[in-house]
This record gives C-alpha cells, structure tokens and sequence, in this order.
C-alpha cells in the first residue's frame, strides 16, 4: 500500500513538473515576442467615396520593450512617400498600434496583431480637411518579416 501511494504521489509530482515547464515556455515565448525588423506587404483600402485602391508597404520597426517606433515606404501615384511611425506593443497578446503621421493634415492608425513572422490587422487614414474626408480610407494590411 506505501509503494501504491509512493508511486501515485511521484506522478502527480511529475504531471505538475510537466505543466510547470510548458508553462515556463509560455512564459519565455511571451517575452520574446519582438516586432524589430523589415517588413513588407500590402494594404487593401477602401476610400469614404468608394474608390479602392491596393498600397504596397515597407515597414522598418524598432521596438524597445513596449514602446514602437520605425519608418513606413510605400508608393503611391508614382511617387516613394516615407512616414514616421509610432506605437505601443502588448507582449502578453502580441497586438499593437501603430500611428502614423503622413502630413499635418493626414494621420493613420493601424492595429495590427503579430503571429510568428506575420502581421495581420486593419488600417485607418483619416484626413482633417472637410474637402478631403471623400478620400478617408480603411482597410486589411497583411505584412511578413523579410529576411536578413
């Protein structure tokens, strides 16, 4: 009966060691989750008029704990355009917010959520004069990490 109750005891003790280290996995992979890098993909925007459009973007990002910021290319009419970004970063869920300042008169928000070396979300560019709102935009942005 004491070997019967020995051996129950080692089991449970060895179960609760197996949850402990995927646990510390779970921890560990939480912590590593890091947006730093290039990415590359496209936007899919509808304008307020309905008028759609498809916007290649390059993203160069740093991320320093929670707190994002980096460069974002993209063409648009012909014509290479860079803006600054910036966001904050949620290490437990791996979503983030990028904001994105194109001029004085036309801002973008991005929430975007990280998934192994890919990026997936929704993009909003708003314009604050009355005779640009017609060209407001929202739409789904998918990004990949390139490789060194």
């Amino acid at each position: 009966m004491r070997m019967i109750k020995f051996l129950a005891i080692l089991t449970v003790l060895s179960f609760l060691n197996q949850v402990s280290d995927v646990r510390g996995q779970d921890a560990v992979e939480g912590t590593t989750k890091n947006i730093t890098g290039k990415w590359t993909g496209n936007v899919n925007l509808t304008q307020a008029r309905g008028n759609r459009l498809t916007l290649p973007l390059d993203f160069t990002l740093q991320q320093n704990q929670s707190d994002i910021v980096g460069t974002l290319s993209f063409q648009f009419n012909g014509n290479v355009r860079t803006a600054p970004t910036k966001g904050i970063f949620d290490q437990d869920t791996g979503d983030f917010t990028l904001l994105v300042e194109f001029g004085p008169l036309e801002h973008g928000r991005m929430h975007l959520t990280l998934t192994g070396q890919k990026i997936t979300g929704s993009a909003l560019i708003l314009h604050d004069t009355p005779k640009s709102w017609g060209a407001d935009e929202e739409g789904p942005v998918v990004l990949t990490k390139v490789d060194k």
